[in-house]
């Protein structure tokens, strides 16, 4: 019983198979990765106004925000 189980299941897996295979109306095509693509690593900089940033841009390099406000002042009560 358990033999025949296993027949049918390996059977039925190679036929769906084949079937797909054949049948398989537009096949996916290997398409070549972006040749311009940078992945940079995943670390961090502490910034000079206390902000964190990560890599970024074609070159993987960490930029700073620049603000031209001016900082708010808190009163202390």
């Amino acid at each position: 019983m358990n033999n025949t189980l296993v027949l049918v299941f390996v059977t039925a897996t190679f036929v769906l198979g084949g079937l797909l295979y054949i049948y398989n109306p537009a096949p996916i095509e290997y398409k070549e990765p972006k040749k311009d693509f940078v992945a940079c690593t995943t670390d961090a900089m502490l910034c000079p106004d206390g902000s964190y940033v990560g890599r970024s841009g074609p070159n993987c390099e960490f930029a700073c925000p620049t603000s031209s406000t001016t900082p708010i002042e808190q009163n202390e009560q």
